[in-house]
């Protein structure tokens, strides 16, 4: 499973790359290992690679591929949550005009 970690777009060190604290880091990195970066903020995302990781510090640096960052590909809903979210609340509402229209004709009889 690749290592996932969290970066500030603002930060940059070293030229082109940026650093995270170990605290940002969701995985195992090594020097020389790929990670996926994202940014919590935008929903921004990417590959980088780690360049140190500085166990003193506690830090991580990392070369990102600034050109790849992209917004994440979203997944279809499943049924279920389609079902719950769309399809319910629109069989509730009916249920209760049924429900009302009997309950009104139950007074005229």
């Amino acid at each position: 499973m690749t290592a996932r970690v969290a970066i500030d777009l603002n930060v940059r060190v070293r030229g082109d790359q940026t650093y995270a604290g170990l605290e940002d880091v969701q995985g195992t990195v090594v020097v020389g290992g790929h990670v996926e970066v994202y940014e919590p903020e935008s929903g921004l995302t990417g590959p980088a690679e780690v360049t140190e990781v500085d166990r003193e510090r506690r830090l991580v640096y990392l070369a990102v591929d600034w050109r790849k960052l992209h917004e994440p590909v979203r997944v279809p809903r499943p049924w279920l949550v389609v079902f719950r979210n769309q399809v319910w609340p629109w069989l509730k509402e009916r249920g209760r005009e049924i429900q009302s229209k009997l309950h009104a004709g139950s007074r005229h009889v």
